[in-house]
């Protein structure tokens, strides 16, 4: 969990179950890198919210640039999407941290983010 994230998300002006999807993917974020990669029903269990509200939700914090998406766009059976969580941080890096290049799905090497 990350302290920085997900306070930066209780602050962004976003309507109120927007917000709430940023926070919990905030919550998931690498405190490093801010990478994060719940899938849709975690996300929906979390926020009390149905799947079809959450991707939609996904879609404005994407169009909003307070998420981007780094891999697995479409997500799929055992491939959840890949985040990196409010990236306009100060304090975040540019690449994903050794941890998570350890544990991401992706697999791809550490050259940066797109």
């Amino acid at each position: 969990m990350s302290y920085q994230h997900v306070a930066a998300a209780w602050d962004a002006q976003l309507p109120a179950l927007t917000k709430l999807v940023l926070v919990v993917l905030a919550y998931h974020a690498c405190p490093t890198c801010g990478l994060c990669w719940p899938g849709v029903p975690l996300i929906c269990q979390r926020a009390g919210l149905g799947p079809t509200r959450v991707r939609e939700d996904l879609d404005r914090l994407v169009e909003a640039g307070l998420i981007v998406v780094h891999g697995y766009a479409t997500g799929g059976r055992n491939r959840a999407t890949e985040y990196v969580v409010l990236p306009g941080l100060p304090e975040l890096s540019t690449a994903p941290c050794g941890k998570c290049v350890d544990n991401r799905q992706t697999h791809r090497d550490a050259r940066g983010l797109r």
